[in-house]
Order: C-alpha cells, then sequence, then structure tokens
C-alpha cells in the first residue's frame, strides 16, 4: 500500500457503504477493471474513513467518496471520476463531468435513497476475501480483519 515504508496510502481511495449490496456490487465492478491497483478501497464505517475523512464526507452513507490527493470526490463527482480512471472507453465517462453537478446528482440521490429497499444490507461490513485484503484499508494502512458493524 504505502511506497516509502511511512504508512500513508499512495494511491486514491475509495470509499463506500460497507453494508450496502448495491455498494459492495460497485466496489467489485471497480475492483475487477482496475488493472493497475490504481485504487485502494475503505468502507465509510471504518477506522480509516474516521481517520482520513472529515465527519461532513463519511457523515453521509448514501454516498461513495473518492480520496484524491487530499481532495474528497463525492456522489457522480467521485462515481465519474473513478470510472474514468479504469482507463479504455471507461475514460469516456469523464465528459459527463460537464452536465451540472445537481443534475447528475439528483439521480444519484434518488437511487441512494432506495438502494437498502431495492438491493438489501448487511448487518456487518465483511472483510474482503484473503486476495483481495491488501487492496483495502480500514485502520491504518491494511485491512484490520475487524467486522465494521452496520449504522442504525
Amino acid at each position: 500500500m504505502d511506497s516509502d515504508g511511512t504508512g500513508e496510502i499512495d494511491r486514491d481511495i475509495i470509499f463506500f457503504d460497507g453494508v450496502c449490496l448495491f455498494c459492495r456490487r460497485w466496489a467489485r465492478f471497480v475492483l475487477q477493471r482496475d488493472q493497475h491497483r490504481h485504487f485502494a478501497y475503505a468502507w465509510l464505517q471504518s477506522a480509516a474513513a474516521r481517520r482520513l475523512l472529515a465527519p461532513s464526507d463519511r457523515a453521509e452513507l448514501g454516498s461513495v467518496v473518492l480520496l484524491r490527493g487530499g481532495h474528497c470526490y463525492r456522489k457522480t463527482a467521485a462515481v465519474l471520476r473513478i470510472v474514468a480512471a479504469l482507463g479504455g472507453l471507461w475514460r469516456l465517462a469523464g465528459v459527463l463531468l460537464i452536465v451540472p453537478a445537481f443534475l447528475r446528482d439528483a439521480c444519484y440521490d434518488f437511487v441512494g435513497r432506495r438502494r437498502y429497499r431495492w438491493f438489501g444490507r448487511t448487518a456487518v461490513c465483511e472483510p474482503p476475501p484473503a486476495a483481495l485484503a491488501d487492496r483495502f484499508v480500514t485502520g491504518g494502512n491494511r485491512i484490520d480483519g475487524e467486522p465494521q458493524a452496520a449504522p442504525k
């Protein structure tokens, strides 16, 4: 994870709601296409989120958050940057950033408010498979193995 031994994450980090089944499928979609290991992944409920994100960025579990170069992107600003970073034809998604954020985010919020009802949720953030554990951060610079409780 860290390139200089300091424990600092040297990749962009995607934070997502770890109990939302839709959000977990989204993270798996990105993981499978992130061939260059550009991203690290973390749950919004994790110690990493508490350590690395401002309270306002982690308070809204209905939003994916991209931490890139010290800046947090949320909702469609995050999603479009993530997809564009996958390369290939996915880069074309970045063009949608010209659409005003209030229009993009209205669609995002529509799905976000219904995601648990439509796709379901789990009681805890389940640890990733062992083969992917090095791509997840929770407390320090790697998975701590502790399931995180779902928000009430």
